[in-house]
């Protein structure tokens, strides 16, 4: 029955209507990293750069890690039970309006590190905010309290993804035409065996599904997301015919509709990973089949995590969807698990057949 009321469902978001949280009249001047081993490659880096507007930085979780060119940088483990050290955090003045948090942590554990920190400072959680729906509903409560909580999906902030979302919020018209949308999201690296079956695979088509959130928020209507079919397919054997540890789910194929308003928009997306490509990207199409847009989402280092904390770090960020957005994020992710059908498993290193055209000529962005 559960399953029955999960693939009946359309997954309604507001449309732009985004909260603003709290203005802070005063700067932000320290940061609290929860997060793992994001740190060093990404956030750090960014930071680093931004050294200027920020007085110091605690890092909770991971390894400790040195002073970034005199910029204080204290560690602090979190403690058993996925707590924070509050003591330990206002003691050194980081439970505070003038803190921005950025919680990267297992998506399993997000939700209790939120509310550990709601209303002491600001809060950035990356998305997936939890491996399904019934983990991020926990921030439900959160979501409808005003408070300055945040999602974050990095690929927002690439150059394509932003320029495309803020082409649209200044001329809503232009995204009227468009009849049908391809994605693609495709990785040429392999899953850890120690993966959690599918679950690597859903953050990817998160990532997609928050483009499509992030666009349509920009006509300020209601909207929903209805998925019609879903296919699913497996690297299960190395091209040297050597079998792996455990099946992964790493590619899939997503079809559905975007509903808003008197007209309906169709979509397609395919995922894969250990694929020959790693290209990234969206199309937008007219009802004749005419490109009207093609947005890379190949971008990737610190430089799109630099942009997501200056927005965070201004006055009223926007984030280009909504906390609750993210939960039903999640809702999405979710139906896709359950409405999947299996198709054939591939090689690590080819194109699986689930996608179809799509993967073809080294795929989208050719």
């Amino acid at each position: 029955m559960t399953n029955e009321l999960i693939l009946s469902q359309e997954v309604h978001f507001n449309g732009g209507q985004l909260p603003s949280g709290h203005s802070i009249s005063n700067p932000i001047r320290n940061v609290l990293i929860v997060a793992d081993e994001v740190v060093h490659s990404r956030y750090l880096p960014a930071l680093n750069w931004l050294s200027g507007r920020i007085s110091g930085i605690v890092v909770c979780g991971g390894e400790a890690h040195p002073n970034l060119d005199g910029l204080s940088c204290r560690h602090f483990r979190v403690l058993p039970e996925n707590l924070l050290p509050l003591d330990d955090l206002d003691g050194c003045g980081f439970l505070s309006r003038s803190t921005l948090a950025i919680i990267a942590m297992a998506p399993n554990a997000r939700p209790h590190y939120a509310y550990q920190l709601a209303g002491f400072c600001r809060s950035g959680l990356e998305t997936p905010l939890a491996s399904n729906l019934a983990l991020a509903s926990i921030l439900g409560p959160l979501a409808k309290a005003d408070l300055d909580i945040f999602p974050i999906d990095y690929r927002l902030f690439s150059i394509g993804a932003r320029r495309f979302i803020t082409s649209c919020r200044l001329n809503s018209i232009s995204l009227r035409r468009v009849h049908h949308i391809t994605g693609a999201f495709y990785e040429n690296t392999a899953f850890s065996c120690g993966s959690v079956r599918g679950a690597r695979l859903g953050v990817t088509q998160a990532h997609l599904f928050a483009f499509i959130i992030a666009v349509f928020n920009t006509s300020f209507a209601p909207f929903c997301i209805v998925l019609d079919r879903v296919e699913v397919a497996a690297n299960t054997v190395d091209n040297a015919g050597e079998s792996l540890e455990a099946a992964h789910l790493s590619a899939s194929r997503i079809q559905g509709r975007i509903i808003s308003l008197d007209r309906e928009v169709t979509f397609e997306f395919c995922q894969a990973e250990t694929v020959p490509s790693s290209d990234k990207g969206v199309q937008m199409l007219t009802v004749d089949g005419l490109l009207l847009a093609q947005i890379d989402l190949n971008e990737n280092g610190w430089l799109p995590h630099l942009r997501v904390l200056e927005e965070l770090l201004s006055p009223e960020p926007n984030m280009y969807y909504s906390l609750a957005d993210a939960i039903q994020l999640a809702n999405l992710v979710d139906v896709a698990r359950a409405k999947a059908e299996n198709r054939s498993p591939y090689h690590l290193g080819d194109w699986p057949e689930v996608c179809g055209i799509m993967s073809a000529a080294s795929s989208l962005m050719t």
